[in-house]
């Protein structure tokens, strides 16, 4: 896998937004296998948050002129913990987020489009004035057209935040919430995160490298719990028609659609007086040097 998204076809010459070209599961290596371990950890307060832009996407359909959920999202703002496990250990807090991002009827038929420019400024501020390190682009597709992957149009937007010059030592993830394609219910979602990896191509162009950021936790009272797995058995409807391999272990909540029974979290360590303990298996520990 050469770990870059395919370029989106061409209409009229433009680059159609709606189209879907890789399954982040099966297209991408993840960070973890570059020898980082990757946690992004949701504090209590995030967290609420996180799911309340779910519920409101979910919700959406009942007050939507084209009766489907509407897009939400946000940017979560974090910190990589290198005070406490070193530099390049991926393991990201997050405890801060800017305004809820407007919808918009660019894309009526699917509920509308959500539009993060308005808000870069409070990205540029968390960057440049609070010290965030990490940017967190975050949205929900609603269950229409190619809504369990990102969409050409996602690529480009979160790659033109990481060209912003305030982005230039900034990490910029990518974390999706959609519809699980294995059922008709609308209550069962599941989670994609890409870090996005600036890099200069042969031609001198800045393009990007995606890595899967496979572990999505959140702190409940001193307790670290991990997002529960399920196993995916539909593959993704992708617009080229390209086959992928259905069967992936992913994360998300809700109840599982093969088994019937809740998606189950799963605790991987504690906070404790502002520090973390995790358990075998996710701790952080560096590569030795070649």
């Amino acid at each position: 896998m050469e770990n870059v998204r395919k370029h989106a076809y061409k209409i009229n010459g433009e680059e159609n937004a709606y189209l879907a070209l890789n399954d982040p599961f099966t297209d991408f290596n993840t960070v973890d296998e570059l020898g980082y371990p990757s946690k992004l950890i949701f504090t209590s307060k995030a967290f609420i948050h996180f799911l309340q832009l779910i519920d409101q996407s979910h919700s959406s359909s009942s007050y939507s002129r084209s009766g489907v959920e509407e897009e939400k999202g946000c940017f979560f703002f974090g910190r990589e913990l290198v005070e406490q496990f070193g530099k390049n250990c991926n393991t990201i807090l997050i405890d801060s987020y800017s305004e809820d991002w407007k919808t918009t009827d660019s894309h009526i038929l699917s509920g509308g489009s959500v539009d993060p420019n308005p808000t870069l400024s409070e990205v540029e501020h968390a960057v440049e004035n609070l010290g965030y390190d990490c940017v967190i682009y975050f949205h929900i597709h609603p269950k229409k057209f190619h809504y369990d992957v990102f969409s050409t149009g996602d690529y480009l937007s979160f790659e033109s935040v990481a060209k912003l010059d305030f982005m230039q030592n900034t990490s910029l993830l990518a974390l999706l919430a959609s519809p699980c394609r294995s059922t008709e219910k609308r209550n069962i979602y599941q989670f994609s995160c890409l870090y996005v990896q600036p890099f200069y191509n042969q031609d001198g162009k800045k393009d990007f490298h995606y890595y899967q950021f496979p572990h999505i936790c959140y702190i409940e009272d001193e307790k670290v719990m991990e997002f529960g797995r399920f196993e995916r058995r539909v593959a993704p409807s992708l617009s080229d028609n390209r086959r992928v391999p259905a069967r992936h272990m992913i994360q998300g909540f809700g109840v599982d659609p093969n088994t019937g029974l809740n998606i189950q979290d799963k605790q991987i360590g504690t906070y404790r007086d502002g520090y973390f303990s995790f358990d075998e298996g996710y701790q952080y520990r560096r590569r030795r040097m070649r």
